[in-house]
């Protein structure tokens, strides 16, 4: 693998400053040191805690934007489905002011946000990009009441005396998952101490720009028609208008983000781009494997001349390319950055001119969540060490300001279902909570605006289900209080869809389970007849955890956990369980039908096709049914047996997170191995990413996408398993930890997050008849060892000392050293 230059691999972020009271305040812009592991840009680690932000303020500055006298018919914006569908073409907004300023003691801080998406610029460098995504739904029409702001020190930026403060506000989307109020707007407020020394006000200037636009599947900037230097200080801005308070937006609600701001590191490609380009030529640019990254180049042109970018995460698939960009050139010096995120590992430069062009630099700014590579893993068999590899990168492909389902698609924050394996993901392999609270949080937002309905129906459900896991990781008992309102509401809404014998068969729809057919049906979107057992079961599942939060809750002195609410979350669940084993359980075939034709009283629509005559056994529903306890024990194995081996179809990735989970389950760590394997057709070593699905073109006519995180449980799987280690009670104040048994695999090491910044190291390996494993705990953990079946016969010492066989023996010291024979 090539390296990525070192002396390129430093952005330097603002320092967060010493607050009184000997604590450490923080801004979102957080301080580390860009690193490379494994071919990818990381962080070094560091310290974020969104305890330690500065507080929310208290607002004094006005939502501003084109005068509606000047530009009445620029007062809209418009996002994939939210908007006026009569507004004009897609425009930008400048603004501009100057402060005049004198270094002191206090640092400077800004707090800011726009609708739909802003730059800013400090005496012209660029110094900030947002808004974090506020959050949505696919075909979501409703316009949020709130947003969301982030606060940046920017004291470096600033010199004594005149400043120009400079703002670049889009009135579109650039990408799917971004909403708006469908207002345009810009929200400023600078502080030093408790001073408020600039705000957004009708004193800004403002002008129109068209210069940047959308058109079909390219962004095209005419460089011609931007203002040369507009967020240079001394810029002459006599013909621009005054800016308006914006009124559509003044009852709107604000929220801090609580993530870090985003890591960016400059890639070069393997072959460095040609200095001079010969008119009318092409040059293939190749980053050795998929990235996720903002394009940024600059160039000397003729006007007119026209440049095209355009990126493809594979070589041999050009159907779709990620945002292409095309530049209409301006005479002399030319400087583009994209605004928004491509995921490519080819880039394809075309210029058309009629004079050669000069590249002074083209770079691709590698862009993520900032992650530090803090969990680990490798085992004797070389393809599962690079699977897990490969399943992180895709990982952290998929963790911006928000989760991706995929950096290509970048769908709303309504995906629960990929972020849910996501954040498993991110906490085993980076120990990283906190993108998944805040999207916990913006996902309870989105479906109060929503009255607690999702697109992907079945996806509310799973969001309770990562609430339970976060809590799980974190012990966070601090967003219970918020969040099970939420969960509550949520509870009564499927309350609503379920019949007399307790299924969930009035369901709106029954989206998500795969991309495959079932019979002759579409499972992304099935009938009630082949998604009534599934979606139950997902709602006994979150049931289930509801009434577990509550409980747990309580002990911790949430506001808003009730034990009488836990109770009926059990009493409703054991009805559904009922139903269940009633009316689904076929003791002919001994497996567990879909649903029954006909039982559905609602209406067919386009995301909900008419029932038939089929009885359909999925193997999603006989998982879940496993997974979740539905089922007998008895039956459990069996069942397993008919999902691994049916041939009516082929599960896909997004699926087997639930099937190795099930495995995980019963204690099948090689059983689950085997499955594994099938990862062997779910990797793309050509982009080292994980594919949407396991063929390019699924049996549906979909296709996917090659960096697509979805697929990545084998990564969790790999760590429970053959590392061993989960949380046996929330925050891992008492650690799990279950040896394998397995024959597969002949040793393994590794480390697992379990807290912030705290790790359990493991090392075992087997010796002929003999098995060794070490384990490094934190201070102050319990250790919980959960012991194999398979030692009731064996000789155990522990820490030196002869052991007998227990089921679950704790041992509350920081090393283990574990010897079986």
């Amino acid at each position: 693998m090539r390296s990525i230059p070192l002396a390129r691999f430093f952005v330097f972020f603002l320092l967060a400053f010493y607050a009184p009271g000997s604590l450490t305040a923080q801004t979102n812009t957080v301080p580390f040191q860009l690193k490379q592991v494994d071919g990818s840009p990381t962080v070094a680690p560091y310290n974020f805690h969104p305890a330690r932000l500065l507080p929310e303020i208290n607002w004094t500055a006005d939502w501003i934007w084109l005068n509606p006298e000047d530009y009445p018919a620029y007062q809209r914006t418009k996002t994939t489905w939210l908007g006026p569908e009569n507004r004009n073409s897609p425009y930008r907004v400048f603004f501009r002011k100057e402060l005049n300023w004198k270094p002191g003691t206090s640092p400077v801080y800004l707090y800011c946000t726009a609708d739909v998406r802003f730059r800013l610029y400090i005496n012209g460098i660029l110094a900030a990009e947002g808004p974090v995504n506020t959050g949505g739904d696919y075909d979501d029409t409703k316009a949020p009441d709130y947003w969301y702001y982030s606060i940046y020190d920017i004291s470096a930026h600033l010199k004594s005396g005149t400043n120009s403060i400079a703002f670049e506000v889009f009135s579109y989307a650039l990408e799917w998952s971004e909403i708006t109020s469908t207002y345009g707007g810009l929200l400023a407020e600078i502080k030093s101490g408790d001073q408020t020394i600039l705000r957004t006000d009708a004193s800004w200037q403002a002008m129109l720009d068209t210069s940047l636009q959308k058109k079909g599947d390219w962004l095209e900037w005419q460089a011609g028609i931007e203002p040369e230097a507009w967020s240079q200080p001394g810029f002459n801005a006599s013909t621009w208008k005054r800016a308006a308070v914006q009124q559509g937006l003044s009852n709107t609600r604000l929220f801090r983000s609580n993530i870090p701001e985003l890591m960016q590191a400059p890639i070069q490609p393997l072959t460095p781009m040609p200095e001079r380009f010969l008119a009318d030529s092409s040059f293939l640019l190749d980053f050795e494997r998929n990235r996720v990254a903002r394009i940024q180049c600059s160039f000397i042109a003729n006007e007119g001349d026209t440049i095209e970018i355009i990126p493809f995460e594979k070589k041999d698939y050009v159907a779709s390319p990620s945002r292409a960009i095309r530049i209409i050139a301006k005479k002399g010096i030319n400087k583009y950055r994209s605004p928004n995120l491509s995921a490519f590992r080819y880039l394809k430069v075309r210029v058309a001119s009629k004079m050669p062009v000069n590249f002074t630099t083209f770079e691709a700014l590698f862009t993520s969540y900032p992650l530090v590579y803090r969990g680990s893993f490798s085992c004797s068999d070389p393809f599962y060490t690079r699977l897990w590899s490969i399943a992180r990168y895709t990982t952290q492909l998929c963790m911006g300001d928000m989760f991706y389902d995929s950096p290509m698609h970048q769908e709303p924050n309504a995906c629960t279902g990929d972020y849910f394996i996501e954040s498993l993901n991110a906490w085993y392999a980076f120990g990283d909570a906190w993108l998944t609270r805040q999207n916990l949080v913006q996902t309870a937002q989105m479906m109060e605006k929503n009255q607690y309905r999702m697109f992907h129906t079945s996806y509310s459900l799973i969001w309770v289900q990562m609430l339970h896991q976060y809590i799980q990781y974190t012990g966070d008992a601090s967003i219970l209080t918020e969040l099970l309102p939420h969960a509550h509401q949520l509870m009564l809404l499927f309350r609503s869809y379920l019949n007399k014998d307790y299924l969930v068969a009035n369901a709106p729809n029954y989206m998500f389970m795969d991309w495959i057919k079932i019979d002759r049906f579409n499972a992304h979107h099935p009938p009630a007849m082949i998604g009534t057992g599934y979606m139950t079961a997902f709602y006994f599942k979150a049931l289930q955890d509801l009434a577990w939060l509550h409980e747990w809750g309580s002990k911790k002195s949430v506001a808003s956990a009730y034990l009488s609410r836990a109770s009926w979350y059990k009493q409703l669940a054991d009805s559904i369980q009922n139903g269940i084993e009633a009316r689904l359980w076929d003791p002919g075939r001994k497996l567990y039908r879909d649903g029954i034709p006909g039982m559905t009283a609602v209406s067919p629509s386009f995301w909900l096709p008419a029932d038939t005559s089929i009885i359909t056994y999925s193997a999603h529903f006989n998982t879940l049914a496993v997974l979740y306890g539905i089922t007998q024990p008895g039956r459990m194995e069996s069942l397993m047996r008919y999902v691994v081996t049916q041939q009516d179809y082929e599960l896909q990735p997004y699926f087997m997170s639930y099937v190795l989970a099930a495995m995980s389950k019963l204690n099948k760590t090689d059983e689950g191995l085997a499955l594994v394997d099938r990862w062997k057709n779910g990797i793309d070593t050509s982009t080292y990413t994980l594919k949407e699905n396991w063929q390019d073109l699924s049996a549906t006519g979909y296709r996917g996408d090659y960096s697509h995180a979805w697929g990545g449980s084998p990564l969790l799987f790999c760590s429970v398993n053959l590392l061993g280690i989960t949380s046996y009670s929330p925050g891992y104040a008492q650690i799990a930890i279950k040896p394998y048994d397995g024959n597969k695999i002949e040793w393994a090491n590794g480390a697992v997050p379990v807290g912030e910044n705290e790790l359990v190291q493991v090392n075992w390996k087997k010796n002929g008849a003999s098995s060794k494993w070490e384990y490094q705990l934190p201070p102050g953990r319990t250790a919980v060892i959960r012991m194999p079946e398979s030692w009731r016969s064996k000789k155990i010492r522990i820490n030196g000392k002869k052991v007998s066989y227990q089921s679950s023996l704790a041992y509350p010291v920081p090393k283990l050293l574990i010897e079986v024979e």
